[in-house]
C-alpha cells in the first residue's frame, strides 16, 4: 500500500518521523458509521517510523510504502488461528472418549490459548515497529 505522508522529523540515520494521513471506511461522513461517530477527525493523522532511503528532511512531502503481507498474516492469525484450535481440541476431545461436554471444554480452552498466541505475536510485531519505507520524495 502506498500512501502520501509528511516528514515530521529526522530520528537517525535512516530512520524518519512520518505522519500519514489516516483514511477511513466511511470517507468521513460520520453519519454513515455504525458506532454513530467513530472520533477519527479528533485525530487525522497517524505518525509512523519509516525507513528514509532517499534522505527525506523535515517538512518533505513523501510517497511511503507498507507491506500489507504482515497485516494479513496477522489478519489470519487472529482470525482463524482461533476456529482452527477450537476444531481441533472438539476433534481431540472427541477422540479421546471425553463427550460432548468435554469435547466442547478442550475446544474452548484452545480457542481461549489462541487469543495468548495473538497477543504474544502483537508484543513480537511491536518491537519491529519500523514498517514504513519511503521511496520518493515528492516536492
Amino acid at each position: 500500500m502506498t500512501q502520501t505522508a509528511k516528514v515530521k522529523k529526522v530520528l537517525s540515520t535512516g530512520v524518519a518521523e512520518v505522519a500519514v494521513k489516516r483514511v477511513s471506511a466511511c470517507a468521513h461522513d460520520c453519519s454513515k458509521c455504525a458506532s454513530g461517530g467513530c472520533k477519527m477527525l479528533d485525530h487525522p493523522d497517524l505518525t509512523v517510523k519509516a525507513y528514509n532511503g532517499p534522505g527525506a528532511q523535515t517538512g518533505d512531502v513523501v510517497l511511503v510504502e507498507s507491506s500489507s503481507k504482515r497485516i494479513l498474516s496477522m489478519a489470519a492469525v487472529v482470525y482463524l488461528l482461533p476456529f482452527f484450535l477450537m476444531l481441533v481440541g472438539y476433534m481431540i476431545g472427541s477422540q479421546m472418549g471425553l463427550g460432548e461436554n468435554g469435547s466442547v471444554l478442550l475446544g474452548g480452552i484452545l480457542f481461549s490459548l489462541s487469543f495468548l498466541v495473538s497477543v504474544a505475536l502483537n508484543k513480537r510485531v511491536q518491537k519491529n515497529a519500523v514498517q514504513f519505507s519511503i521511496t520518493r520524495i515528492l516536492n
